[in-house]
């Protein structure tokens, strides 16, 4: 009550305290979303031995394309 004699409201600190904890979360995923961005442009998605040691789902190369014709003498 003695607070609340003096006018001082529980607001003056509960209303600080929310802004300061919710800018503080905002500035924590900015950084991490900042941060698996930067981790993903550097180290990319492509794995060039799935496809050397054939365990990815392709079609050999030699089996779509035709053999070309056979050269004749005229």
């Amino acid at each position: 009550k003695f607070f609340a004699s003096l006018g001082f409201s529980y607001h003056y600190v509960i209303w600080p305290g929310v802004t300061i904890l919710l800018l503080l979360v905002i500035i924590l995923l900015t950084v991490m979303i900042s941060r698996i961005r930067e981790s993903r442009r550097s180290r990319g998605t492509y794995r060039p031995a799935l496809n050397e040691n054939g365990q990815s789902s392709r079609v050999e190369f030699s089996m779509i394309l035709k053999p070309p014709p056979e050269e004749r003498l005229i």
